[in-house]
């Protein structure tokens, strides 16, 4: 993981600042990762921040063959949703890759589109806060793909958060 040997390597120096993820061959910003004294405090990746955006780029491969622009600066407080240090990010990316592979087979068919049950949303479920971001998603994106690629979560979180509504019956499948 080339991406994770550059964390490691501003670490090292206690860097503070910013490292710019970009395409090699064009230079194309793709994502930045947020460092304060060497630790990681945030990442902006797609719609994402902080840890999910972090962990996102990381399961999404990104990275691999990239171009990094390290930037020294000031990372404003808002910025700073984390602080993780390299050996944490490498123990909890250890996690979510084994726990992918059962995932994947619980990941529904990407043209399928998902709809909220209103019996659901009337009875006043109680519900964590993956679930009700997700829930958000669906409400304005209903196809399996769209859910993943707009979630704010990775695809792990964004499983695990379907499987428990589809569960609690809180999601209606529509076939396409």
């Amino acid at each position: 993981m080339e991406l994770l040997a550059k964390i490691d390597e501003q670490r090292s120096s206690r860097f503070s600042g910013k490292i710019n993820v970009l395409k090699k061959e064009n230079g194309q910003f793709l994502a930045a990762v947020f460092l304060v004294d060497g630790r990681v405090v945030g990442g902006s990746y797609q719609q994402r921040t902080g840890e999910n955006a972090l962990f996102s780029m990381l399961c999404d491969g990104l990275g691999q063959g990239m171009r990094y622009i390290v930037e020294p600066e000031v990372i404003s407080d808002r910025d700073q949703l984390i602080c993780l240090t390299a050996g944490e990010i490498q123990k909890e990316l250890r996690l979510i890759s084994a726990e992918l592979p059962r995932l994947k087979g619980q990941i529904p068919p990407l043209q399928l589109h998902l709809l909220i049950c209103s019996a659901f949303i009337i009875e006043g479920a109680e519900l964590g806060l993956n679930q009700f971001d997700i829930l958000t998603t669906i409400s304005d994106y209903s196809k399996v793909e769209d859910i993943y690629r707009f979630s704010p979560y990775h695809v792990g979180s964004t499983t695990r958060a379907l499987v428990s509504l589809r569960k609690m019956g809180a999601l209606k499948v529509i076939k396409p």
